[in-house]
């Protein structure tokens, strides 16, 4: 199960026993444009202040800014990422349709969408004030609280405009099967695919959720104060940004000339309800797909999105191999190098440096599978 319309892929393949692949094979990218609409005002050229997070007509903006310099990466993402193989057998092709509204995913656009949107993720964290000033170990806490939700919020988003189908980052297609899974375990994913279509895109299209609206519950579900491996020292900062932009939220829906006086209540129970079980299932299909040996999995799945791969604690004198998220944390920022491109020293994180070079050094690193 994967990937933002209103929402998903890879590194270096190795096999499953630890030793790179010998095939794999490239594939040519098919990412297009992303259907993210962005339904905001524009927005001033001028750098933000640091009263942005204390302001909530402008956090909104911000966050929306934000989500848009990072969705702008999109197709060099996808180009960089969708050459390498994640299913070890070739896939057959999906017969065709008159009543097919675009192309059906396979097992290998399933994880090129996963494991593009967890390097977004990253990168787009990094952007927020809040989170960067955070110490990498509570960093590294949101995050693996956060990615697995952060896939089924966006590919649900991104979907909301889909009929029966859920649309990946690479707008690959994962379609309505009615619960029937005809080549387990290759398939055994769809069902939970189609949770996500009944309890998530069918509420925000009934809503009518926006990009203002998604970005705020996206923001509030990374800033969690009660994510497992959080400091005590970090809890209240995290606790105190989610309310900045729960209040943010809250002043752009009574701002809005129709009032509803439910719709945040609404937003919140009915996305935010079924977001952790669908996550779980996510993960848990992720290791189904290891098990099986239906696909391989990188590291970044194993740290972010298998709930197993808590990193433990060496024994005293022994070194803990950094890991690929720590290492993508701690790159350094090039804002001084790109001072046009900063969305405001005060509020943005780790922004301006150059994101493809650092994605081509994971993609070319030398990678072992767990497992």
């Amino acid at each position: 199960m994967p990937s933002s319309q209103h929402m998903g892929p890879p590194s270096v393949m190795p096999s499953m026993g630890g030793v790179p692949s010998s095939n794999q094979t490239p594939q040519s990218s098919t990412g297009h444009s992303s259907t993210f609409t962005n339904s905001s005002p524009p927005i001033s050229s001028d750098p933000l202040m640091d009263s942005t997070w204390d302001s909530p007509p402008n956090l909104l903006d911000f966050l929306l800014k934000a989500e848009n310099k990072i969705k702008s990466l999109r197709e060099s993402v996808i180009k960089e990422t969708g050459q390498f193989e994640y299913a070890p057998k070739t896939e057959p092709l999906e017969p065709f349709s008159i009543f097919s509204i675009g192309r059906s995913a396979t097992v290998n656009d399933i994880f090129h969408s996963l494991h593009s949107q967890l390097l977004l993720v990253i990168e787009w964290a990094k952007s927020l004030k809040p989170f960067a000033d955070l110490s990498q170990g509570d960093q590294m806490a949101l995050l693996k609280n956060f990615s697995s939700q952060h896939i089924v919020l966006c590919v649900a988003y991104r979907s909301i405009n889909s009929f029966d189908s859920l649309k990946l980052l690479n707008d690959s297609l994962i379609t309505r099967q009615n619960g029937d899974v005809h080549n387990f375990p290759d398939d055994f994913y769809r069902r939970d695919c189609e949770r996500v279509m009944d309890q998530l895109v069918a509420p925000m299209r009934f809503m009518q959720m926006d990009d203002y609206e998604f970005i705020a519950m996206k923001a509030c579900v990374l800033f969690n104060p009660v994510a497992k491996g959080l400091s005590g020292e970090s809890v209240m900062k995290v606790l105190q940004t989610r309310r900045k932009i729960y209040a943010s939220l809250e002043h752009y829906v009574n701002s809005k000339s129709v009032k509803d006086p439910s719709r945040v209540g609404d937003l919140t129970f009915f996305i935010l309800s079924p977001l952790q079980s669908l996550a779980k299932s996510l993960s848990e299909d992720v290791l189904m797909t290891k098990m099986s040996g239906v696909a391989r999995i990188d590291h970044l799945m194993e740290e972010l999105v298998l709930e197993d791969s808590d990193n433990k604690e060496k024994p005293q004198g022994v070194d803990r191999q950094v890991s690929e998220v720590e290492r993508k944390l701690s790159h350094p920022s090039a804002n001084q190098q790109h001072p046009q491109d900063n969305i405001g020293s005060e509020n943005a994180g780790n922004y301006g440096y150059d994101m493809l070079s650092t994605l081509s050094n994971y993609i070319i690193g030398p990678y072992a599978c767990n497992g």
